[in-house]
């Protein structure tokens, strides 16, 4: 089993949007995802790396999956956070360790990881059980988000 990561390049792009899709489409808890959406969020990571990273995951040389990786500092924990903002492995390459070793490498795409951070729908339960199972707790606070009327540009 070989696994490896490396940043998206422009010849992930269609692979990565069905990716994507496939995410949204199957976590229906989500907000909806359109291409403009995607578009933005490359052209933001071609624009600004150090603010966001996009990852593809490889089996075997095989594409396999995706991440988007966000950090930001934080005072309470002293280093980055990483929010796993997105990970997605495709259906027949899952519960072959692959989340697991990325969420356990995903720290080595950033410098001063004091934590990572992550949001779960409640439906996704073999995901919840993953998250859990590699130390993922709840926090005490909750998680609140005011979306801006800012439309997409």
């Amino acid at each position: 089993m070989k696994i490896e990561y490396r940043e998206y390049n422009s010849r992930d792009e269609e692979e990565l949007k069905q990716m994507i899709r496939g995410l949204y489409k199957e976590d229906q808890e989500r907000e909806e995802i359109d291409d403009i959406k995607i578009h933005k969020t490359i052209r933001e990571f071609m624009k600004n790396p150090s603010k966001l990273k996009i990852i593809i995951i490889s089996y075997d040389n095989h594409v396999v999956g995706y991440s988007i990786l966000i950090p930001f500092w934080s005072n309470e924990y002293g280093g980055n956070i990483i929010h796993i903002d997105e990970l997605f492995i495709k259906g027949k390459y899952r519960n072959q360790g692959i989340g697991r070793d990325f969420i356990k490498n995903s720290k080595e795409f950033f410098e001063e990881v004091a934590a990572l951070a992550m949001e779960v729908t409640s439906a996704n339960r073999r995901a919840l059980s993953l998250y859990r199972s590699l130390g993922f707790l709840e926090g005490n606070n909750k998680h609140l988000i005011y979306k801006l009327p800012l439309g997409l540009r």
